[in-house]
């Protein structure tokens, strides 16, 4: 939207030379239109080394570990990227034999919310993407953004999808598009 605005005091009447401000505005031919059929960011997929998994990114994403209580390297390595007012990440984490994969997602969400400083919104609900069965769970975070996080079990590991945007913005294509583009791969094959 252009606006041209003239201001004046009616005492002195309009000035000389209005007419030709008020007409000069002359607006460049737009670029032509790119590959997006909506506004938002240009996903790419991502596959962690090692993650046994692939999300599409918005932008390079960046490694960052989180070490084990005890303080050894093994631990949630979580990947971020950022567009706009958006953040987008995944998580993973092998889980010990002896626990219990199934019983591992509420103790997720509750450190996801320690995290973030979230507030839940809700309990947790059942959710299906490319035929896995997620938990998902949305939290309100002190500065106002939304958080959603998709947690889910395979093996002896465990995932967590999650992005933080602004309020009002559920339901924006980019947000399903990152969400529904979260699948597992295939075991990698064993070299000697």
């Amino acid at each position: 939207m252009y606006e041209l605005l003239e201001s004046y005091p009616t005492a002195k009447g309009r000035p000389n030379g209005s007419e030709v401000f008020l007409n000069s505005l002359e607006l460049t031919p737009a670029p032509p239109p790119g590959p997006l059929k909506v506004a938002g960011p240009v996903f790419e997929t991502f596959a962690p080394p090692g993650g046994g998994c692939s999300l599409s990114m918005p932008a390079k994403a960046k490694p960052f570990t989180t070490p084990a209580a005890d303080g050894s390297e093994a631990g949630f390595t979580q990947y971020i990227a950022e567009y706009g007012d958006r953040v987008y990440m995944l998580g993973f984490v092998t889980l010990p034999k002896e626990l219990n994969s199934e019983s591992i997602t509420p103790t997720i969400f509750e450190q996801l919310l320690i995290a973030f400083d979230g507030k839940r919104q809700a309990p947790p609900t059942p959710s299906t993407t490319n035929r896995m069965q997620m938990q998902t769970l949305f939290f309100t975070r002190p500065d106002g953004d939304v958080g959603r996080a998709d947690v889910t079990t395979s093996g002896h590991r465990a995932f967590a999808v999650i992005m933080l945007y602004p309020p009002g913005h559920a339901g924006s294509p980019d947000i399903d598009t990152f969400f529904n583009s979260f699948k597992l791969l295939p075991p990698e094959p064993k070299t000697k």
